[in-house]
């Protein structure tokens, strides 16, 4: 079987693939940790032309270790000439859709919530997750735009947000 372009996305764990899931991102999901795991491991599913999109917590960036391997990582895709993209979730994918609603008390409202810990719990099993997505308080724009000054000094080239990704076309009636 021929491999084709394809774009695969590495996050850390269910909440990231919901998430990709109910913003209709195009591609493949793989449960990977860029700041834990050596990439390696995963290139042979990658062709030339993939695009690898990582989506990254930055609360590990203060571990050393962590942080030089996660170098390493993004080293070894660029010399491997992957297309590479970092959706940078400061500190992590919950603060990210709570950023997305444009604070905590908005996106704790939009899910009938009290907290942060609630609020990772309902991503990894609600239902209707785009329905959530689609409120009007909710803006898409807003994830993965915040600044890490640590994590850009590794990554500020590969950074992205929603508008460089590509979503699955919807079907027409």
């Amino acid at each position: 079987m021929k491999k084709t372009n394809k774009i695969f996305y590495l996050g850390e764990g269910k909440t990231e693939r919901r998430v990709k899931e109910a913003l209709n991102l195009e591609g493949n999901f793989s449960e990977f940790n860029v700041w834990e795991k050596d990439i390696k491991e995963k290139l042979r599913t990658f062709t030339p032309q993939s695009e690898v999109v990582l989506m990254v917590d930055a609360d590990l960036h203060n571990n050393p270790n962590c942080a030089t391997r996660f170098q390493a990582n993004l080293l070894l895709l660029r010399e491997r000439k992957y297309r590479v993209t970092v959706l940078l979730q400061v500190d992590n994918l919950e603060d990210e859709v709570i950023h997305g609603f444009g604070g905590a008390s908005r996106t704790y409202r939009a899910f009938g919530i009290r907290n942060k810990t609630e609020l990772k719990q309902v991503l990894a099993s609600i239902n209707n997750l785009q329905e959530k997505f689609n409120n009007p308080a909710f803006n898409a724009q807003n994830l993965w735009t915040q600044p890490h000054v640590k994590c850009d000094n590794i990554c500020k080239e590969q950074r992205a947000n929603i508008d460089k990704l590509r979503k699955i076309p919807r079907k027409t009636s």
